[in-house]
């Protein structure tokens, strides 16, 4: 059985001038680290062919199926729209779903950029919001008022429940 490792692309990993991104969202320092690996991991033997990589081109999301369940990955900075970070992800799934695009079909949209853990269960879909893996941030901090608590989410996918386990590790 192959490990998968999908990737997305961050406003974090942005070339910016002037504090504005002037290239394409594959021109990304996020994708570009995700290249090294898929490389590095390639060349290794214990590795090379047990890990299936998924690199977005110039997608700000990434969706595929695991156990029959189709999951959509976005990092979050493309969501507008709502207060916070749950209505956000709301709004960009019902546009996703009137342009009939892949990412209208997801069971579990799971995304970042937020800096907190939550998870919103409707309709037979899971919007899970993924911790940060830092202690914070300095812009975070001074623009919300708050410090994210870092984690690392880990649940299941498959099976007749769709997805279990959700828990967070501290």
């Amino acid at each position: 059985m192959k490990n998968l490792l999908c990737f997305i692309a961050g406003n974090h990993g942005q070339p910016r001038k002037n504090g504005k991104a002037f290239t394409s969202f594959g021109d990304n320092r996020d994708v570009q680290l995700a290249e090294e690996l898929q490389e590095i991991f390639s060349e290794a033997p214990a590795f090379k062919d047990r890990i299936d990589f998924i690199i977005p081109d110039n997608e700000l999301s990434q969706t595929f199926d695991i156990s029959d369940v189709t999951i959509t990955l976005a990092h979050g900075h493309q969501m507008y729209g709502g207060g916070n970070a749950q209505a956000k992800a709301k709004t960009w799934l019902a546009n996703q779903s009137l342009a009939r695009n892949e990412i209208a079909d997801a069971d579990i949209l799971l995304m970042g950029h937020y800096h907190f853990f939550s998870s919103y269960e409707t309709s037979d879909r899971l919007i899970i919001q993924a911790p940060t893996l830092d202690q914070g941030s300095e812009w975070f901090e001074n623009t919300k008022g708050d410090r994210s608590n870092p984690g690392i989410l880990t649940f299941l996918v498959g099976g007749k429940e769709k997805w279990n386990n959700i828990n967070v590790i501290r």
